[in-house]
């Protein structure tokens, strides 16, 4: 929706995102606002033309951010807002005070206030990108109170069985497209960008509350199953191209392969074979969203460890929201 001059002109709408920071080749170029109130460092890492960039929306009790970059780390110390990270681009590993973090495009972090460092790894093409949003501890009026003593730090696969949080990134699809859209309404619509920050509040509310479980006698996975997962999820992505049982995975990690499927049973609430498809789908949508002008889905598809292009075409339609023959289709253009 645009407004009218006196010309009878249509004149294009406010975007809801507005750059507030620029650096390229190690020069800041803009800089309305920092992303962090608590940044106490960032680096940029070597590239040809190195390079990073934020684009900011308010939601009241929401910012929302577009980070894109050639590769960086930052450590910052986040005391008063829920921190939610959805990767599109690249690779992120995270480290908190208590575990490391290593997320894909289509994965989503969720951490209540905490300190971290985060390396930020650009795909083959050099690019990183991911989509975030801080939102204020108060605006979280069921939960807001229990996070203080009960901090949570959680990486969702966008393929796993996580109902709530899927629709969180389902959201933020929906959000970080409009704001880029001149026609949208969000860019100069108070009350519609008031309507996006309650329901992105809501959805948070009741992801948070899910994953707290609010029965205190609720098991928690150990940090030696949490351990087990993250070392079993790394040989997979080593791995992705190979036939592999979870005979062999277990194996590899010296231990039995009921152990293996207890650990992924308490920490993701799936199966090492579920888990070892998402990686492969995972990997197959980096390929891609990245893929050379010589590349074709079905020789990407195979690599990837897919032999039935059919069954591939499904399961990463419903795991994606879109055929890979499209994601191909817009990598070059």
């Amino acid at each position: 929706m645009g407004t009218i001059d006196p010309n009878g002109l249509a004149t294009p709408s406010r975007l809801l995102f507005e750059p507030t920071y620029r650096i390229d080749q190690g020069r800041l170029e803009v800089e309305r606002e920092e992303m962090f109130e608590h940044e106490q460092s960032f680096a940029l890492h070597d590239a040809a033309d190195p390079g990073a960039s934020i684009d900011t929306a308010r939601l009241g009790h929401t910012r929302l951010f577009r980070v894109q970059s050639t590769g960086h780390t930052v450590r910052l110390y986040e005391p008063d807002h829920v921190s939610v990270l959805l990767i599109r681009r690249g690779r992120m590993v995270l480290d908190t005070e208590r575990e490391t973090f290593t997320a894909a495009p289509g994965d989503l972090l969720l951490f209540t206030p905490n300190a971290r460092t985060t390396h930020v790894l650009p795909n083959g093409r050099g690019q990183f990108e991911s989509h975030c949003a801080l939102i204020r501890t108060e605006a979280l009026s069921e939960t807001s109170q229990a996070l203080r003593g009960s901090p949570i730090e959680t990486r969702f696969n966008r393929t796993a069985p996580a109902p709530r949080a899927q629709g969180l990134a389902r959201l933020f699809d929906h959000l970080f497209a409009e704001g880029s859209d001149p026609s949208s309404i969000l860019g100069e619509s108070r009350p519609a960008r008031d309507a996006a920050d309650i329901l992105i509040c809501e959805m948070l509310d009741a992801l948070l509350r899910e994953v707290r479980d609010l029965d205190p006698d609720r098991k928690r996975p150990s940090p030696r199953d949490q351990a087990l997962v993250r070392q079993a999820e790394d040989l997979m992505r080593e791995r992705y191209r190979e036939a592999i049982s979870t005979r062999e995975l277990a194996t590899s990690l010296s231990v039995t392969p009921r152990r293996l499927q207890v650990a992924f049973e308490n920490v993701c609430d799936t199966t090492p074979l579920s888990r070892l498809q998402s990686v492969r789908l995972e990997m197959a949508r980096e390929r891609l969203s990245s893929a050379g002008d010589n590349e074709t889905t079905t020789a990407i598809a195979i690599d990837c460890g897919f032999s039935h292009l059919g069954r591939f075409s499904r399961a990463y339609a419903k795991a994606f929201g879109e055929l890979p023959s499209r994601t191909l289709r817009r990598s070059r253009t």
